[in-house]
């Protein structure tokens, strides 16, 4: 998680008891006696934490001698290696802050007076992007003196004048890479369990969660071949020695996934002022994500003849991510409701 998220996060968390601390202090009367059960009542929340899930990630990578074998799958028959696979696990930490519209209805006529409670949310959400699995750096191909462009930036007239080999060449590699789109729901239906401890009104309130979040994919594979192995220059297809060949595949896609569990909610009313109450709740909740958790993706690129030998070859490459099927938040907020006129 991006040290500024952190931040953002502890402000508004600070930022909420901060403010219901003088609430409670100059309340206009004791909280235990302010909420009127026979009353439906409507509030507005903000809510702050952080969300937790698993993710698996692998990137493989191979060498078509012949392009008619070309295939996604890899390794496949005919087919080698064109960089060292990997694979990863990692978890995924993501802030949110957001607004939570409520609303109580009227205490049931049963033991400990609970009220049904129905409240959703819109869940900015900040995350950095998570590389999954990565090996070397991918990027561009470059030689290895100092501030060296992209070789696909450079002319012959602009050929640098120190050799390198294809296995020194800087920008190899290859990762898959995940992030969290901003924009996630929610939503929640449970009881609000009345509890009093000492002069102070408490709600215990399980619920059943509903939550909608999408996540962003991408990968990335990097490789150069030079003819001489041992000096590469920078551009490509050039009627001298030391042709230098790029290989660079991507792929990217996203996918919305949706989330069903329990969680738990404890909520303390900290003062009233005429029709306006205010409280501080924590919480924690539990998800499980529903359908394929699973995204592919591949690319693929045929050779020319580009005087390298075995030309006319054929590359692919496949990046996978595979989500923990639990995601897990835990939060905490500021509520304010609306309690109507006092009788």
């Amino acid at each position: 998680m991006r040290p500024p998220v952190n931040i953002v996060v502890a402000c508004i968390a600070l930022f909420a008891l901060q403010l219901s601390l003088p609430i409670a202090a100059s309340a206009q009367e004791a909280p235990e006696a302010q909420t009127d059960e026979s009353r439906w009542v409507a509030s507005l929340a903000v809510t702050s934490g952080v969300l937790l899930q698993g993710q698996y990630g692998s990137t493989d990578a191979c060498l078509f001698a012949n392009p008619a074998n070309l295939s996604s799958s890899c390794p496949a028959a005919g087919a080698t290696q064109l960089r060292p696979g990997s694979t990863a696990n990692d978890l995924s930490i993501a802030a949110f802050v957001g607004p939570n519209l409520e609303l109580l209805s009227p205490a049931l006529p049963i033991p400990t007076r609970p009220r049904f409670f129905l409240s959703g949310e819109i869940i900015p959400t900040f995350s950095a992007d998570r590389d999954l699995s990565s090996e070397g750096d991918p990027g561009c191909v470059r030689g290895t003196a100092p501030g060296s462009p992209c070789a696909a930036d450079l002319t012959p007239a602009t050929l640098p004048t120190n050799a390198y080999g294809q296995d020194d060449a800087l920008g190899q590699g290859s990762q898959v890479t995940t992030s969290y789109e901003t924009l996630s729901f929610g939503a929640n239906l449970g009881l609000a369990f009345p509890v009093q401890v000492a002069n102070r009104r408490l709600r215990i309130k399980p619920s059943f969660g509903w939550l909608s979040f999408k996540l962003d994919v991408s990968g990335q594979v990097v490789d150069a071949a030079c003819q001489p192995t041992n000096q590469c220059t920078d551009v490509k297809n050039v009627a001298r020695p030391g042709l230098l060949r790029e290989t660079s595949l991507g792929a990217s896609d996203s996918n919305r996934y949706h989330a069903i569990g329990p969680g738990i909610d404890v909520e303390m009313d900290t003062g009233r002022f005429g029709p306006l109450g205010t409280a501080l709740f924590i919480g924690g909740h539990a998800y499980r994500t529903l359908g394929d958790r699973t995204m592919k993706l591949t690319d693929s690129q045929v050779y020319g003849n580009d005087g390298l030998p075995l030309a006319n070859q054929a590359v692919s490459a496949e990046w996978t991510t595979e989500l923990n099927p639990w995601i897990f938040r835990a939060g905490v907020g500021f509520r304010v409701q609306w309690l109507g006129s006092k009788h």
